[in-house]
């Protein structure tokens, strides 16, 4: 059976050097016994050595050109063929709800979502073993206070102890990506607790980094406000009261009213107005409806907020779902246009290559006949003004006239039949 074409558009570079596959598959020896799951086996470079490690394995492929191959190529998987998106699975299915090791060489474009993917079911996955980017591979492994510090490093290092294997060299994929790449092992550590709000720490960790040039204090201070504001679960009864209260008898906002909580331009006006009113003599009682109504509004305005905030939460929830499934049909489509170009364009060279040979079979006919042509025309032209060259001249034009309307009928039949194989 062929071999399989590497697909840009799925991040696949086939791994072709067995040695380093057979480094990579002992990697799982560090949870003996669990079952395996591979992620992307491609050609099955990987596979082979898994195999052999005599555990239970199910490997998951997205392409189904790859996954023909290895129904062809490894029939003893049987039902461990998994033709599914990894990032789409419901891992606590996969093997009964038991625990079992994670490995492969991860496509490039998905390896960090993998990781991510892995956090979710942490509780099942002891051991995760692969070959990714160089670059992520020093992420995940770097400590506090270097350059490549970040989210990634942050969240893995949690819950796992990260080792950074060896480094692999492009010439051993086909075709070979323009970085290096490195195989890690990542074992789970012992805490089963983060200490605090797990989602609440994701948040801070990913709003921190996403800013790394800004000072701590300016990158959290919108979280701060978001948070402040969901604490507060909508809108609180009279707060515009209180604040136009705390404006009349301190002169401005006391300490306890921060600035993302001063009063704002409504109150502050009223006060002003209300002012005017003691001024010229007034009661100022229409002072305390107006406050009422922008009570009303300002429960009317949390209301809708919170409204905004459960539909965002929603979007995110379901968001990446539909995105990955239109990227999973946009994937498909994107294939079958390739192939379709790639057949057109077979058909377009066997139909050259046939006109071409045709061509050199009836040039040189035509060839021949042309200078027969020829050579007739300068023998009927080229006599003198005798009697006998005058005698002779009408019959020699006349037999010069047919041998060209001969080549020219020469000619139309070999652009037909040139027509005639492109077409098919």
């Amino acid at each position: 059976m062929k071999s399989v074409r590497p697909k840009k558009f799925l991040g696949q570079h086939f791994l072709k050097d067995l040695p380093t596959a057979q480094a990579i598959a002992d990697t799982v020896d560090a949870a003996p016994g669990l079952p395996i799951l591979e992620v992307g086996p491609g050609m099955g470079v990987l596979t082979q050595y898994l195999l052999k490690k005599g555990r239970e394995l199910k490997v998951v492929e997205i392409d189904f050109e790859s996954v023909a191959y290895l129904l062809k190529t490894y029939p003893e998987l049987g039902d461990g063929l998994l033709e599914e998106d990894f990032l789409q699975m419901q891992l606590d299915r996969t093997f009964g709800g038991r625990e079992f090791v994670i490995t492969g060489n991860y496509p490039y474009n998905i390896s960090s979502q993998i990781f991510f993917k892995m956090l979710e079911y942490r509780h099942l996955i002891p051991v995760c073993t692969g070959m990714i980017q160089k670059e992520v591979a020093e992420r995940l492994a770097a400590a506090p206070g270097s350059k490549v510090y970040g989210i990634l490093s942050v969240l893995i290092q949690l819950w796992y102890d990260v080792e950074y294997l060896f480094t692999v060299e492009p010439g051993v994929f086909n075709p070979p990506p323009k970085v290096k790449s490195a195989v890690v092992r990542l074992t789970r550590n012992g805490r089963t607790d983060c200490g605090c709000d797990e989602r609440l720490l994701r948040r801070v960790v990913k709003t921190s980094f996403n800013q790394r040039r800004k000072m701590m204090r300016g990158s959290l201070k919108p979280l701060f406000a978001a948070l402040n504001t969901e604490r507060a679960g909508g809108s609180q009864p009279g707060r515009a009261s209180a604040q136009y209260d705390a404006v009349c008898l301190h002169g401005k906002p006391p300490a306890s009213v921060c600035a993302r909580q001063r009063p704002r331009p409504a109150v502050e006006n009223l006060v002003k107005v209300e002012q005017r009113e003691r001024r010229r003599g007034g009661d100022g009682e229409h002072v305390g409806d107006r406050l009422g109504e922008v009570d009303a509004r300002d429960a009317e305005g949390m209301g809708q907020k919170e409204r905004q905030r459960d539909e965002q939460d929603h979007l995110a929830q379901h968001g990446d779902e539909q995105r990955d499934a239109g990227l999973t049909e946009a994937n498909e489509h994107a294939l079958r246009r390739v192939l379709d170009a790639e057949d057109a364009q077979a058909r377009r060279i066997d139909a050259q290559a046939a006109h071409g040979q045709l061509r050199q079979r009836l040039i040189p006919r035509e060839q021949a006949d042309k200078r027969a042509g020829e050579q007739l025309d300068e023998r009927a032209v080229g006599h003198g003004d005798g009697e006998r060259g005058e005698k002779q001249r009408p019959e020699r034009f006349a037999h010069a006239v047919q041998l060209a309307c001969a080549v020219v009928e020469a000619h139309q039949r070999l652009h037909a039949v040139g027509v005639a194989h492109q077409r098919r």
